[in-house]
C-alpha cells in the first residue's frame, strides 16, 4: 500500500482552540501534516487521510517545545470558518496635511 505525507500551512487571524490542544493558541501560521494512504481496488488513484497533525507553536514563534498534535479535519475546518467570520479591523490612513 502506498502512503504519502502532505505538508501545508493554515493561518489563524485570531486566537483559537481545537479539541486535544489543551488551551487557547495564538494567531499565526501553523504547519499542517497530513498522512494519506492509497485506496486500492478503484480504477483511478485516490487517497484517504489516515492522520492529520498541527504543529505547535506557530511558525516563527520562539519556543522550547515543538510538538505535533493530532487533529480532526472537521474541527479544523470549523475553527477556520469561525476565524474568518470575525471581522478584521480596517485602519484607514488619512494623508498628512501641513
Amino acid at each position: 500500500m502506498t502512503t504519502r505525507t502532505i505538508e501545508s500551512r493554515v493561518v489563524f487571524r485570531h486566537p483559537f482552540r481545537l479539541p486535544g490542544m489543551g488551551g487557547l493558541q495564538p494567531p499565526g501560521t501553523y504547519a499542517l501534516t497530513t498522512d494519506q494512504e492509497e485506496l486500492c481496488g478503484v480504477s483511478f488513484i485516490t487517497y484517504r487521510n489516515v492522520a492529520v497533525f498541527l504543529r505547535l507553536p506557530a511558525i516563527g514563534t520562539v519556543s522550547l517545545e515543538v510538538r505535533e498534535v493530532p487533529i480532526n479535519l472537521d474541527d479544523l475546518d470549523a475553527s477556520l470558518r469561525a476565524d474568518r467570520a470575525v471581522p478584521v479591523p480596517c485602519v484607514l490612513f488619512a494623508p498628512h496635511s501641513s
